[in-house]
């Protein structure tokens, strides 16, 4: 939910508060995209303003401060899936943080991803730690996924992408997000 500290906010500021949805019937590894067809891209900008304050903070950059990015969503039907939030405009890798394959057996459940950031302009490297669970099984948390490969990084924007897995024939997965945004902490 977007407060004061939102930087980003895909759902209600891209797609007109309306989630993001992927249904499939068989297996797919695909991002998800806005009503109108395009990419659901979460922008970090620089200089980060905060969009739901009436006061911009035009000095402030992702460099050196801290900030979460959090996926969150449902899913209905599919035997198995995954979520993955993914570093880059509309890419499948690399994958920042991840629910993990989640066995849902056909029944419908909800799942997050949250991951704590921060980027270092002088190194490149994107650190942190991502929590939060799909279904039944927790993710206890943990240091971000491929974090020494992540130099590519620009300070001038911060890119992520949200992405579905669904390894193997289902029965009519729906797979909805209803939350992607970023906050300052």
């Amino acid at each position: 939910m977007a407060n004061r500290n939102t930087i980003a906010d895909v759902i209600n500021r891209q797609n007109n508060g309306v989630p993001l949805s992927l249904s499939a019937t068989t297996t797919l590894h695909a991002a998800f995209q806005l009503a109108n067809g395009s990419a659901a891209i979460l922008s970090i900008p620089n200089p980060m303003v905060p969009i739901d304050c009436a006061a911009p903070f035009p000095n402030l950059s992702p460099d050196g401060r801290p900030f979460l990015v959090r996926l969150a969503g449902k899913v209905t039907g599919g035997e198995k899936y995954q979520v993955d939030l993914v570093l880059g405009n509309n890419v499948l890798t690399p994958v920042v943080a991840s629910t993990g394959l989640s066995p849902n057996g056909l029944t419908a459940d909800n799942w997050l991803i949250e991951a704590e950031l921060m980027f270092d302009s002088v190194s490149g490297f994107l650190r942190g730690f991502q929590y939060g669970w799909a279904g039944a099984v927790a993710n206890a948390g943990s240091g971000l996924s491929q974090a020494s490969s992540l130099s590519a990084v620009t300070l001038a924007t911060l890119l992520f992408t949200a992405v579905a897995t669904i390894p193997s024939a289902n029965a009519n997965a729906v797979i909805t997000v209803t939350e992607f945004e970023a906050e300052l902490l």
